[in-house]
């Protein structure tokens, strides 16, 4: 084994008088000199990662601390951060255009909140692009984040295409051949013929009580 294999050992090593790279002894100094050198280096520039949640590794425990999350290290780290995100947010002055951050980080999906001031409620509309969406989740979160005398309305946009092809089928037909019975050409043309494609889609629009109304009554 060729001694030392870290870069900092070797540049140590470089820097020194050549006698030292047939010592043994040295060699193996600066190899531990140099990976001590590296893991200070490395917790260092991750040091800067730990500053926003969104980054955090090994200080995501100190952020769950702050906003007394409960810490559960069986959970995926994306987890966690996602928790720490809304938990940090949730106390924020909530505006459109917060609110928008808002699900977007609890989501990973866009969303644009309109605001409706004259009917007292916002909608919603949050973009279909992306992987698995947990809807009730969102619903709470909006319902928890917005002011309490204001309805809301969620639109989930979908996207959807259609796929249009061809489907050919032969048609065997039989040729009469020139100057025969009736003694008249047949002639052939390509028939003209197309094709259209309407979208047909409705939306479903979810009530959302308004505070102090009776339980009855939407």
């Amino acid at each position: 084994m060729s001694v030392p294999t870290t870069e900092t050992g070797k540049r140590m090593l470089a820097s020194v008088s050549p006698i030292y790279s047939k010592a043994y002894t040295a060699k193996w100094l600066f190899e531990v000199m140099g990976m001590e050198m590296e893991e200070a280096r490395t917790y260092i520039a991750e040091l800067r990662l730990q500053a926003h949640p969104k980054t955090a590794t090994w200080g995501l425990f100190y952020w769950e601390m702050r906003y007394h999350i409960p810490i559960d290290n069986s959970l995926p780290i994306e987890d966690r951060r996602q928790k720490v995100m809304s938990k940090r947010w949730k106390y924020a002055p909530m505006n459109p255009a917060r609110l928008e951050e808002y699900i977007n980080r609890a989501s990973g999906r866009a969303a644009v909140v309109t605001e409706h001031n004259d009917e007292y409620r916002i909608e919603v509309a949050i973009d279909g692009v992306g992987g698995a969406l947990e809807y009730e989740k969102i619903i709470e979160l909006v319902r928890t984040a917005k002011p309490s005398h204001i309805a809301m309305q969620i639109i989930l946009e979908t996207h959807c295409g259609i796929h249009i092809y061809p489907l050919p089928e032969a048609y065997s037909f039989r040729s009469r051949a020139a100057g025969t019975y009736p003694y008249r050409n047949i002639q052939g043309r390509i028939p003209e013929a197309g094709i259209t494609a309407e979208p047909d889609a409705a939306g479903f629009v979810f009530e959302s009580r308004l505070c102090g109304t009776p339980q009855q009554r939407l």
